[in-house]
């Protein structure tokens, strides 16, 4: 426990105004539940996450904010720390922590209802493995379910099998996991209908080695740690079953074993039927495969309850059978990999590694936004900008203002990174065509007059930006420390 909190925690204290933008969101919306009593539209989503968030605030007075950022990561560590005492009776029962680095959890430094579903998860593939009773994992999904879908459906889909359907035959069994892998991708279909008339891509089905070839040594060699991990994991599953399979097996029983193994395959079957799906509905096209993704990390943490025990098997295994030499040099590539994965946890600018860029919210993007609140006009408006400037505004605003066109869905006033019809002319603005036609084109979808547009001195090429925005606005703003630029223009809809 004491060894993973302060690595999820320091994202926490390395940045206090907050990191992501999903996180704000939600922090917005605590905060109009807990002043309001509830927030329109009214969704099944999330409720599991927000009704747990408020009541700890009511009964602990700790302010909203702070119990939304440290659910997810004290909720990792306290569950780790309960996985640890599992094994308190190994003598390498240190490796745990270790072993949970080598799985994609750096989803544990941020706070959203996905990221503490997956917390649940762990939880409930240990119960399972550690033989609790039914009632208390068939609660525990309940709460998953509850806190957010994705997460909840696989593991009542597993549920159903280790307690029901496993004990049929195989023709049901077959039928059962059919269904269980087709649920997800038929719900994302039904949900984004469009998709039905769009072009579907098949991605590979061979998990390959990636190497990166951005020609930057340091940056190149970290995530080719980074990504072939699965090798680590697959390689340590392989000996243990080579060397001692009834070990390998008895360790967790033949039951949960197997359905852990099915609740790992199936869920990753679901997510390459996810990946295939084209497009969703208000999500911009780099955010789609975030969904897969989110099903292949599932996978992923299913497999810890048989991992862990073929790590410490191979570790003593190591330590007895191989030559101090042979031990260093696997010592030192196991540091290796686990400080490049701790290193990626967190925000870092690495183009052509990721498409997350790496930018947090500063203090200039928070004067900007309020800048903005207090020269706008009393009509509505729109601004383009970065996501953590509106990530900045919902932080500063929440949700003040929705345009509601005639016959379109109601649109935010600042671009919402993951879907919108604002945040592609903001891209637009800044990639192709930073001219009053843009901003003529973000003053239709809204119907309002007056647009601002907000530049970042980290953008790739903002001082041409900067320029360019100086000679066709009709006003400017620059932050005291001059990181941040914001344009205002006026009659925005009038023809050029």
């Amino acid at each position: 426990m004491f060894a993973l909190l302060p690595i999820v925690l320091l994202p926490v204290i390395l940045f206090p105004l907050g990191a992501g933008f999903d996180t704000h969101l939600h922090e917005a919306t605590l905060s109009l539940i807990a002043q309001h009593g509830v927030v329109h539209p009214i969704t099944p989503y999330y409720i599991g996450y927000y009704v747990l968030v408020i009541l700890i605030h009511s009964i602990t007075f700790i302010p909203i904010v702070i119990v939304h950022r440290l659910l997810v990561p004290v909720g990792m560590a306290v569950v780790l720390g309960w996985v640890c005492s599992l094994n308190r009776t190994r003598a390498n029962a240190w490796m745990i922590p270790f072993v949970f680095l080598l799985f994609p959890i750096a989803w544990a430094t941020e706070a959203t209802p996905q990221r503490f579903a997956f917390v649940w998860l762990i939880l409930i593939i240990f119960l399972i493995a550690s033989r609790t009773p039914t009632i208390l994992v068939t609660i525990a999904i309940i709460a998953t379910l509850s806190i957010h879908p994705i997460t909840g459906i696989p593991l009542l889909g597993m549920l159903i099998y280790h307690t029901v359907i496993g004990k049929h035959s195989v023709w049901i069994q077959s039928m059962f996991i059919a269904i269980w892998i087709l649920i997800l991708p038929m719900i994302f279909i039904a949900l984004n209908a469009t998709a039905l008339g769009t072009q579907w891509t098949f991605p590979s089905l061979i998990p390959m080695i990636q190497i990166p070839q951005q020609y930057n040594p340091i940056f190149d060699t970290l995530f080719a740690l980074v990504w072939n991990k699965w090798i680590v994991i697959a390689l340590m599953i392989v000996i243990h079953l080579r060397l001692n399979p009834q070990h390998a097996r008895s360790r967790l029983g033949q039951h949960a074993w197997g359905t852990l193994i099915g609740a790992s395959l199936t869920t990753a079957v679901s997510g390459y039927l996810v990946a295939i799906i084209p497009s969703f509905q208000n999500v911009i096209a780099y955010e789609t495969p975030d969904f897969s993704h989110r099903l292949y990390t599932m996978s992923g943490l299913f497999l810890l309850p048989l991992v862990i025990p073929s790590a410490m098997f191979v570790q003593e295994h190591i330590r007895t059978h191989l030559t101090p030499i042979t031990q260093l040099i696997l010592a030192t590539m196991s540091l290796s990999i686990i400080g490049a994965t701790i290193y990626t946890f967190y925000p870092i600018v690495a183009e052509g590694y990721r498409v997350d860029k790496g930018y947090t919210i500063s203090g200039s993007d928070i004067e900007a936004v309020q800048w903005i609140n207090n020269h706008a006009p009393q009509e509505a408006y729109v601004v383009l900008s970065n996501q953590a400037v509106s990530a900045a505004a919902v932080k500063q605003f929440g949700f003040k203002h929705y345009h509601r066109p005639p016959g379109q869905e109601p649109m935010f006033y600042y671009p919402i990174p993951t879907g919108g019809a604002l945040y592609p002319k903001y891209l637009h603005y800044v990639y192709t065509s930073p001219s009053r036609e843009t901003i003529q084109q973000a003053a239709l979808l809204s119907n309002t007059n007056t647009v601002f547009v907000v530049i970042n001195r980290y953008w790739k090429n903002s001082f041409s930006l900067i320029q360019t925005s100086r000679r066709i606005a009709d006003a400017q703003y620059s932050t005291r420390d001059g990181m941040v630029w914001v344009f205002r223009f006026n009659h925005a809809l009038q023809s050029l």
